[in-house]
């Protein structure tokens, strides 16, 4: 029985060893357990930080596409405005154009009027020149004439205040 309680002090030793390396494992187990939770933790919050951070970014970007899709839809109206304004202005310039065209052929035959109408003068003052020249002569005449009858007027009295004979 000696051997036998040898034995199981000797067990019994083993299996304190064996309790006691179990005891230090699983307390290494739940270290590691506990750095690990921590870590874990960590992680967890950066992921959640970041998982923030993206949602914070993807709203920007979404608000900023809104944000230039109006801006496109409101340059696309200024630019149909602008081509409708530009349109509407080729076409009084060449209403614009059309005019002048017209104002300058009239302008060509006011022009070709006023040249007539400057000959027509012309020719009209040389008649009346020539009219008044003509005026003037027989004036003279008429006054020569009335001279004469006066004179001779003059002499027929003569001839009557004298005595017949």
């Amino acid at each position: 029985i000696g051997g036998l309680e040898t034995e199981l002090s000797s067990v019994r030793d083993k299996l304190a060893a064996l309790e006691e390396a179990k005891q230090k494992s699983e307390a290494e187990r739940d270290a590691r357990i506990g750095g690990l939770e921590t870590e874990l933790s960590s992680v967890r919050d950066k992921l959640a930080a970041l998982e923030e951070a993206k949602q914070k970014s993807e709203a920007e970007r979404d608000e900023r596409i809104r944000g230039l899709e109006a801006e496109k839809v409101s340059l696309g109206a200024e630019r149909d405005n602008l081509q409708s304004e530009n349109t509407s202005l080729l076409a009084d310039l060449a209403q614009v154009r059309s005019h002048i065209t017209e104002l300058e052929g009239s302008v060509r035959t006011g022009g070709e009027r006023l040249a007539q109408v400057e000959a027509s003068l012309a020719a009209q003052t040389l008649l009346a020149s020539k009219a008044r020249d003509k005026w003037e002569q027989d004036k003279a005449c008429l006054e020569r004439a009335k001279d004469a009858l006066a004179a001779a007027l003059l002499q027929i009295e003569e001839a009557e205040s004298r005595p017949v004979e």
